[in-house]
């Protein structure tokens, strides 16, 4: 009768212990996704129907990584992103994106114009070193359609961009994410040039660019950068 018990109270604690157990692998579980995915989903956006995220100070570091031919990857530079302000013009709201690019405390600065509508995500390369709002929006470049098929392809007024993917999964050094993919490729002369590839989670932003440029007759990766880590 005491081994009885003894065994009994032996198999309650280890049933006890194995659903803590399983608690404590569900609770790491959601973690690890929760942190490495930053979304559930790359169909959906923020609260506000955007893409991309727009508080003043989200700040975005990249590792620039320089593809040799032999295919090996070197990793020499970082890249900044950080919204510094917005702006209206002709009814859309602007964000003024500065970007830092190099490496040892050297550092090129440049300013990016940015807005988002329904049709997509359009920038604008401020050519300054004191950024100035463009004169109006006819200034601005397509370089991710929103809301359309994938394969969908619009025209820009160097080539065009294309809608490549939704919902894809890529890694990077800041964690996992589900992407939605694009694809602007410039002409020169009637002649390919050369091609940018944006990977955008919703909520997030940016987390991979790549590009590619013609040579001797087809696509060559040249540079990749991949997302390190997100503030917002």
């Amino acid at each position: 009768m005491k081994d009885s018990l003894l065994l009994s109270r032996r198999s309650r604690l280890e049933v006890c212990l194995m659903v803590f157990a399983l608690i404590a692998c569900a609770v790491a579980l959601w973690w690890v996704l929760g942190r490495e995915g930053f979304g559930e989903s790359a169909e959906g956006g923020l609260s506000d129907g955007s893409l991309k995220p727009r508080e003043v100070d989200t700040y975005w570091v990249y590792d620039v990584q320089d593809i040799l031919e032999d295919g090996s990857v070197v990793v020499e530079e970082q890249r900044s992103e950080r919204i510094l302000e917005h702006r209206t013009l002709d009814g859309k709201t602007l964000q003024l994106i500065q970007f830092e690019t190099g490496s040892a405390g050297a550092f090129h600065t440049e300013y990016l114009w940015e807005f988002e509508d329904a049709t997509g995500i359009y920038y604008w390369l401020d050519p300054s070193d004191s950024p100035e709002l463009p004169a109006d929006l006819s200034e601005f470049e397509l370089y991710f359609p929103l809301n359309a098929a994938i394969g969908t392809k619009v025209e820009t007024p160097r080539g065009y961009t294309e809608l490549l993917a939704t919902g894809t999964q890529i890694t990077v050094p800041a964690g996992r994410f589900f992407v939605n993919v694009a694809q602007v490729t410039f002409y020169e002369e009637d002649l390919p040039s050369f091609r940018e590839r944006y990977s955008i989670a919703p909520g997030i932003g940016l987390v991979q660019f790549e590009y590619d440029e013609w040579v001797d007759d087809e696509w060559l990766l040249v540079s990749r950068e991949v997302l390190r880590s997100f503030e917002e």
